[in-house]
């Protein structure tokens, strides 16, 4: 396995597996015992849809941000 970690927060990790040519977002709960979903991406038609989805939260939080 080829693993990198391209993005490490508090509660999310972005991995890109180079073997497997996949991603895995790792997010955890951030309580005081730690949950974890481990989300694996096996296609760019999958990446693609979740990076959509992103900047569609994205705009959305930004514009209820701009209208307070």
């Amino acid at each position: 396995m080829a693993w990198e970690r391209l993005l490490e927060t508090e509660q999310l990790e972005v991995i890109v597996d180079d073997a497997r040519r996949s991603v895995m977002l790792e997010v955890n709960s951030g309580s005081a015992v730690p949950k974890y979903i481990t989300v694996h991406i096996a296609t760019v038609r999958e990446l693609d849809d979740v990076i959509a989805a992103l900047q569609q939260a994205r705009k959305r939080i930004q514009a209820d941000a701009e209208g307070e």
